[in-house]
C-alpha cells in the first residue's frame, strides 16, 4: 500500500455539512483520553490529553483525493457550520475527501520517528479499509498542524517506501 503526497498548509475548519454541501459519507473513530501532559517542572502545570482517532469525511460518488488535517484536537464533525469558501467545503465541493486526524497528544510535534511512522501507518490504514489507498493525499496543517504536516512530509521524503 502507497501514500502519494503533497503538502498544503491550510487552516483547520471543523464542520457540518450545511444544505448548500454536497451530500457526503462521514466516519469518525475516537479513542477517549487519559492522562494529563506536564507542559512545565510543577506538577500541577498539566494540560489533559486529547481523544485519539480521526474523522473521515468523503464526498458523494468517486473521491479524487484526500487533504489530511494534523491538527490536535479532535473534529467534532456537525459542530459547526464551515462556511462557504472554507477548506472543508471547498474540498467536499470538489470531490476531495477530509481526514482529521488526532495523536491524543495536544503538544504532539512527530519529533520521534516511531510516532511519525505509527500516523503513516494510521493514514494508511483508514484510507485502505475505506478503499481510497490509491488517490493522492495532501497534509495540511496551521501552525503546530503545519509543523506536523512539514514533519510528516519529511518523513515520508526519508522513506519512499512508505510514500
Amino acid at each position: 500500500m502507497t501514500m502519494r503526497c503533497a503538502l498544503v498548509l491550510a487552516t483547520l475548519l471543523p464542520a457540518m455539512a450545511p444544505d448548500w454541501l454536497p451530500a457526503q459519507r462521514v466516519l469518525q473513530d475516537y479513542q477517549p483520553a487519559e492522562g494529563l501532559l506536564r507542559i512545565g517542572p510543577e506538577p500541577n502545570r498539566a494540560i489533559p490529553m486529547v481523544d485519539r482517532g480521526f474523522t473521515l469525511v468523503l464526498p458523494e460518488g468517486a473521491t479524487r483525493g484526500v487533504i489530511v488535517q494534523l491538527d490536535g484536537w479532535p473534529t467534532a464533525w456537525g459542530a459547526d457550520d464551515p462556511g462557504p469558501g472554507s477548506l472543508a467545503a471547498e474540498a467536499l465541493s470538489r470531490g476531495y475527501g477530509m481526514l482529521f486526524l488526532t495523536t491524543g497528544n495536544p503538544l504532539d510535534f512527530l519529533f520521534e520517528d516511531s510516532v511519525t511512522a505509527a500516523v503513516a501507518t494510521r493514514i494508511e490504514g483508514i484510507l485502505s479499509r475505506n478503499d481510497i489507498a490509491t488517490v493522492p493525499v495532501y497534509l495540511a496543517g496551521l501552525s503546530l498542524g503545519g509543523t506536523r504536516a512539514l514533519r510528516l512530509a519529511a518523513y515520508l521524503s526519508r522513506h519512499p517506501d512508505r510514500s
